[in-house]
């Protein structure tokens, strides 16, 4: 648990946990990136960037990467310094939930969650369905994180256009204040290491929308909810285009080829369709999709699963018609983001005919009644 974690980590050296609750007196700078692993093009520049600003303004900082609360916790006890820059991508909700209730102040690296998907499949020669599948892990990770700061700076391309402008930005927010000569250091350092190419690469990931064809623009647009936290507001649905799912062979093996936009029902009992190994924020959710059936004469039933991780949490049949269209909606429980959503349609019984379309999928945040 989180509280027993923190209160053994309290112990390690005789400070208070993470100092997080000090970083009104500049003795810790919270940093997060929206990235996993791999740095982005905006990253690679205000990650570095950042950790001038911090060693030139406070003198001796280390800087901890983390994504659990055990790797936090080894660091931490091996920190040579009082000031610490903590930067996480793609936290577990542990460290999600002490970040969202402890952290004063964070710096966050904001990123339009289409080009870091974009970066993830240049970059690291990934198809576009991995690279959309990392990129939701990543959002869905920090999501809570970024809604719960009262005091949050973003960075962002438009407000970083020069190292002079970035700089400005943090020392504001920090509250520091520099002497003309550590200014001057700071850019000089900046620039040895990257300074005329600042930002250059956003123009590569702007001008890769623009070789995506039309269904390749469909799946990555199913990251666009995720950009309403930028502007401090949850991501509520997100739509499942049919391209981001896997189909089967009439053996139920796993196809090479794209998912078909008809399925036979012929065959032995059998999975049909799953996926799209999807991340989502914590909370309660409701997944609604429609079909369309044709032929169904003998009357096949269908077995409806939601996989969140290696957890099966809905498991549902379901009467199919003879003929027409059918739609169901079932909810589910996401506690950890980092575990993907998962969709897995099955016959429940062979056939000797029938076909079934998959149509409409999608997911909305489920708001209950308060009474």
């Amino acid at each position: 648990m989180v509280d027993g974690t923190i209160a053994e980590f309290r112990t390690g050296r005789g400070v208070p946990v993470i100092v997080l609750s000090q970083l009104g007196q500049r003795e810790c700078i919270v940093l997060l990136i929206t990235v996993l692993g791999l740095p982005s093009l905006l990253s690679q520049r205000i990650v570095p960037a950042l950790r001038v600003v911090a060693q030139i303004a406070l003198g001796s900082v280390d800087f901890l990467h983390f994504t659990t609360i055990e790797q936090l916790q080894e660091q931490w006890i091996q920190r040579r310094s009082d000031h610490v820059i903590l930067h996480t991508d793609n936290p577990d909700v542990r460290i999600a939930n002490l970040l969202t209730i402890n952290a004063k102040q964070i710096i966050l690296v904001s990123e339009d969650p289409t080009s870091v998907a974009l970066h993830f499949r240049y970059s690291r020669s990934m198809e576009l369905e991995f690279a959309i599948r990392s990129a939701s892990s990543i959002f869905a990770s920090l999501h809570d994180i970024i809604l719960g700061c009262q005091n949050l700076l973003m960075l962002s391309p438009d407000n970083c256009a020069t190292p002079k402008s970035f700089i400005e930005l943090v020392l504001q927010f920090l509250d520091l204040k520099l002497s003309n000569e550590q200014a001057d250091e700071i850019l000089r350092s900046i620039a040895e290491a990257d300074g005329k190419h600042w930002l250059s690469g956003k123009a590569l990931d702007g001008d890769a929308h623009h070789r995506l064809d039309g269904d390749e623009q469909a799946l990555i647009h199913s990251l666009n909810p995720y950009g309403a936290i930028f502007r401090m507001r949850p991501a509520e649905g997100f739509n499942w285009p049919r391209g981001l799912f896997f189909g089967t062979d009439r053996m139920g093996q796993p196809l090479d080829a794209p998912f078909a936009e008809t399925i036979e029902l012929v065959g032995p009992a059998r999975i049909l369709c799953y996926g799209p190994y999807f991340h989502l924020p914590p909370g309660e959710w409701t997944l609604r999709a429609s079909l369309e059936v044709n032929d169904n004469y003998s009357g096949n039933e269908l077995l409806i699963e939601i996989m969140i991780g290696l957890e099966v949490q809905v498991h549902r049949p379901a009467l199919l018609p003879v003929k027409g269209h059918y739609g169901f909606e079932v909810p589910f429980t996401v506690v950890e983001p980092r575990n993907a959503v998962q969709l897995r349609l099955w016959t429940r019984q062979g056939a000797i005919e029938g076909t079934l379309a998959l149509g409409m999928i999608e997911v909305r945040k489920t708001h209950r009644d308060r009474a």
